[in-house]
């Protein structure tokens, strides 16, 4: 960790943080990057006779959040021009929040554009709730595309063309495959067709887009018209209450439009 200045609890600008640059650094990706708590980090330095409390350190990171807010602005208008988004949420667990209980769900939204983009962007912007005000409001009327798990928060946004992630549709078939005694039935076989596209994309990883355009057209294309069928009547045949209906056909069936 670069050394700390000696003056820095004299300063008292409240503008200015009272570390160097490179110490801030450290600290954020120990705690952001590599998940260390600031009381583990809080001791690592007392290890090296630097004696700083968990309470400095988090002011520490809540300046450095304020002075790179600009640059967390720019890859927010930069995201926004991309053709495709990424996007999901996860829950956070916020202690000592006003107006809510140490063990009530918050969520970090997640955003990023997609691999083949020339700059990488991924941002994570803090929520107390997962409604759709909060997409809404971070994408700003984004008219382009974007990607997420089918969950309602998203599929509510307007203007924009919506694509399904086919790893959480799998993901509710493989779970009903799990659940059945002889790991076979229609779990079995939609998973089939989806090992099929998975396939496809990995023979599309090394190709340009217009490329992978193509492959897609020829290739995925037949096999998403027939696994559309196949789901069709698979839901017909299903109560609801059944593992493979639950979840995973919906799903399905809104990725595999023709």
């Amino acid at each position: 960790m670069p050394p700390l200045r000696k003056s820095w609890r004299k300063q008292k600008n409240h503008h200015r943080i009272h570390a160097p640059a490179g110490t801030l650094a450290t600290v954020a990706v120990s705690k952001y990057a590599d998940g260390l708590p600031l009381y583990r980090i809080e001791k690592e330095l007392a290890r090296v006779g630097v004696d700083i409390q968990r309470t400095t350190l988090a002011n520490w990171m809540i300046k450095t959040a304020e002075l790179l807010s600009p640059i967390y602005l720019a890859m927010r208008r930069t995201l926004l021009k991309e053709q495709v988004i990424h996007g999901d949420e996860t829950t956070l667990q916020v202690l000592k929040e006003p107006g809510k209980k140490a063990q009530s769900k918050s969520y970090l939204w997640a955003y990023s554009n997609p691999e083949q983009s020339t700059t990488t962007v991924v941002l994570f912007e803090y929520q107390p709730a997962r409604g759709h005000a909060y997409p809404k409001a971070f994408l700003d009327n984004y008219e382009g595309t974007i990607m997420t798990d089918g969950y309602s928060a998203w599929r509510m946004l307007e203007k924009v063309t919506h694509l399904g992630c086919w790893g959480h549709a799998r993901r509710k078939f493989k779970d009903a495959l799990d659940l059945s005694p002889k790991k076979a039935g229609q779990a079995k076989q939609a998973l089939s067709y989806i090992q099929k596209l998975y396939a496809i994309e990995k023979k599309a990883l090394s190709l340009s887009m217009a490329e992978r355009y193509t492959l897609r057209e020829k290739e995925s294309i037949p096999i998403l018209t027939s696994f559309h069928g196949w789901l069709d009547k698979a839901a017909a045949k299903l109560l609801p209450q059944e593992p493979d209906g639950e979840n995973g056909l919906l799903c399905a069936q809104t990725m595999a439009l023709p």
